[in-house]
């Protein structure tokens, strides 16, 4: 047994290397040091970065609650911070099904039903603002997407939106059925405040990125907010490490704005600081001293 808990733990060191090496070889900070208003950037960055973690760990807590899980605080807490490190440090996220592991008293099967629940939930939630911007801008919307895709190109693009407006909903009926969850006003009550707390932190997402663009590009407040939502709704179907290029490009697509490409990759580089490394460290010291509960 204590062989097999060096092993464990070798490996868990040997992974967070190559992926820490990964990560530091695709990014330029460089870029940050030459922006302007860079002390304002980093308090808006660093505030709403906050913010949104609150708003996520309770997501989590959430979907737990929705499929009638029962974990304390303590126990939803260490695996979304367990969660974090190792879904921003893998491609799509996919390390995030890894604190499934780190539940005290669920199950793998209802745990992962919980993941797919949140993830689920998140899509569904990114989408439907993406929407409502969409047909509150959409002049806006279709004078930037012209400038890259013809008119037949539009009909295929507005297609695929559809069919993928429809993959969130499909996934949360599906996981009801397969959890056997009983469709109670108390289940009800849950997944409102699941969705209600995917809401704000999206809009606290959104607020970040449009304050701290509106701050370094010639965009008001609400064009930034709208090709924020542009941005990560592109970001969803992308699956690369931590959003490294994918990030970069999707703003500057959605930005329509390859003059500032440079002044975007540094805001970038600054929103993943600050939204993903920063929360990885207490994630990091969990993953190293918590041994998993579901383990063998």
């Amino acid at each position: 047994m204590k062989n097999k808990n060096i092993l464990i733990f070798s490996a868990k060191i040997l992974a967070t290397i190559l992926l820490f090496y990964y990560v530091n070889k695709n990014l330029d900070f460089s870029q940050v040091s030459k922006m302007g208003n860079l002390g304002l950037v980093f308090f808006i960055a660093i505030t709403f970065a906050f913010l949104q973690q609150f708003f996520l760990f309770l997501r989590w807590y959430f979907s737990l609650k929705t499929l009638n899980v029962s974990e304390s605080k303590k126990s939803v807490l260490k695996s979304y911070l367990i969660g974090q490190f190792l879904g921003t440090v893998t491609p799509a996220r996919s390390g995030d099904l890894a604190k499934v592991f780190y539940l005290e008293n669920t199950n793998k099967k209802q745990g992962t039903y919980a993941v797919i629940l949140d993830g689920a939930v998140a899509i569904l939630t990114l989408l439907i603002i993406s929407y409502v911007i969409f047909i509150l801008n959409v002049s806006s919307f279709l004078s930037k997407s012209l400038d890259y895709f013809d008119e037949s190109m539009l009909n295929i693009v507005g297609i695929f939106l559809n069919v993928i407006a429809v993959i969130p909903i499909v996934a949360i009926i599906v996981i009801l059925t397969l959890s056997k969850t009983e469709l109670s006003a108390t289940f009800w009550r849950n997944f409102a405040k699941l969705f209600g707390v995917s809401l704000l932190q999206y809009t606290i997402l959104l607020m970040q990125s449009a304050l701290i663009f509106s701050v370094i590009l010639p965009f008001s407040v609400w064009d930034a907010f709208a090709s924020s939502a542009y941005a990560y709704f592109i970001m969803l179907f992308i699956p690369v490490i931590a959003s490294i290029g994918a990030r970069e490009y999707a703003f500057t697509f959605a930005f329509s704005a390859q003059s500032y490409e440079a002044t975007i990759f540094a805001a970038s580089y600054i929103l993943l600081l600050c939204n993903s490394v920063i929360f990885m460290l207490p994630g990091i010291y969990l993953f190293y001293r918590t041994k998993s509960p579901q383990s063998p």
